[in-house]
């Protein structure tokens, strides 16, 4: 499983938590490739995105025209569509190494 790692430099706070994401796919030897939200890429499997509910929408519409699942990590604001908080970032990626995991489809 390769990962796309999507941030939106205009969110406070994104460096810190590009970097703990970005040691924690290092530790659990997880490939990936890390992008700013203005120069994504079509690397990966999955993508996981740090920023608001507009980086996300945004995300999600460029990378389900090659249809990689997208998953929002908050990073503790509010932000209705994230389905994870960073500091969660562990165990999220050991339930994406075992597979243990559902995508389901959504309407934009």
């Amino acid at each position: 499983m390769k990962i796309n790692l999507i941030y939106n430099k205009y969110i406070p706070e994104y460096e810190s938590a590009l970097r703990f994401i970005e040691n924690s796919l290092e530790k659990k030897n997880i490939p990936f490739q890390t992008f700013e939200l203005n120069s994504m890429g079509k690397y990966g499997d999955l993508t996981l995105v740090i920023g608001g509910d507009g980086t996300l929408l945004r995300v999600a519409r460029f990378y389900s025209e090659i249809s990689v699942p997208v998953l929002g990590l908050n990073m503790g604001r509010l932000g209705f569509l994230a389905q994870a908080m960073t500091n969660e970032i562990d165990s999220v990626l050991g339930k994406i190494q075992a597979n243990d995991y559902s995508v389901e489809d959504r309407l934009m």
